[in-house]
């Protein structure tokens, strides 16, 4: 039985202006990070969980 081989390379990944990229991360951490849900808020967290998943899904 011949033997067949497959040489493959993954093609490496750029991410063009990374230090923006980490800026921006950076800014959504602080900003969200000490949030507190309460009865007065549910509303706008749940606003927020929906912009970070719109984000976190790049649409």
């Amino acid at each position: 039985m011949p033997d067949y081989t497959v040489d493959y390379q993954p093609v490496p990944i750029k991410i063009n202006n990374l230090e923006g990229l980490q800026a921006s991360i950076a800014q959504y951490v602080s900003r969200y990070s000490n949030l507190v849900i309460t009865e007065d808020n549910v509303t706008d967290s749940k606003q927020v969980r929906a912009k970070l998943n719109k984000l976190k899904k790049g649409a």
